[in-house]
């Protein structure tokens, strides 16, 4: 038999190794690597054992091993049927996926968005996300253009995005729920400008309105020749 030191059968990864040496009770044989016990003095204390046990014990002991075989094979069997399963599920996955056109940078249509300074990046991140479910391997620079923003008050612009069509109804009621949010907190100011414009527009016109009648009132009336 080939000499195997322990630490090569760890290196190994052998459960046994053999050194020549006779154990503590003169036996030569292979030692078990986790307790360093000689294979034979293991042996001699089974049979020991077993001279020594009862008919009754022995019949109950090999019962309780028989229930344990059955129960661990059970067990395998239903690991089994789950990893069958999940490769079965796995698979019909891939096969989805194949059957399923690939979406092309050129299916990105434009849109344009009115938003709220401070809530760009959230709206950016939740387009990037729905996007994402239709191509994986999309990125936020595939979603940005080259257009500037549009000012159209204090604190909203009207923002140029890519992104696929069937995102688009849900981002614009993910813009319409943002732009309530704003207005239901009183955080933006953006309507109390419109509103501030819209009346200094009117005032503006009534003044005009009011020199024009003053003028006609004025002014003598002319007479056809």
């Amino acid at each position: 038999m080939e000499i195997i030191t322990r630490q090569q059968a760890i290196t190994l990864g052998l459960k046994k190794y053999f050194t020549g040496e006779p154990c503590k009770n003169g036996h030569i044989a292979e030692r078990y690597l986790q307790s360093s016990t000689c294979e034979m003095c293991i042996r001699g204390s089974a049979v020991a054992y077993s001279s020594s046990e009862s008919d009754a014990n022995r019949a109950r002991r090999l019962e309780l091993q028989e229930e344990r075989l059955a129960i661990e094979r059970e067990k395998s069997d239903q690991r089994r049927q789950r990893i069958e399963l999940a490769k079965a599920h796995a698979e019909l996955q891939e096969r989805k996926l194949a059957l399923r056109p690939k979406p092309k940078r050129q299916d990105l249509a434009p849109i344009c968005i009115v938003l709220h300074w401070d809530d760009r990046e959230y709206f950016k991140a939740r387009m990037l996300a729905l996007a994402m479910e239709i191509d994986p391997s999309i990125q936020m620079p595939d979603l940005l253009t080259n257009k500037l923003p549009v000012t159209r008050g204090l604190e909203r612009d009207a923002y140029f995005f890519k992104t696929f069509k069937a995102n688009h109804p849900e981002l614009f009621d993910l813009q319409n729920s943002l732009g309530r949010d704003r207005d239901a907190t009183g955080t933006d100011a953006d309507d109390l400008h419109f509103l501030s414009v819209q009346a200094r527009i009117r005032a503006e016109e009534a003044e005009t309105a009011r020199h024009l009648d003053e003028d006609d009132n004025g002014r003598p009336e002319r007479l056809d020749a």
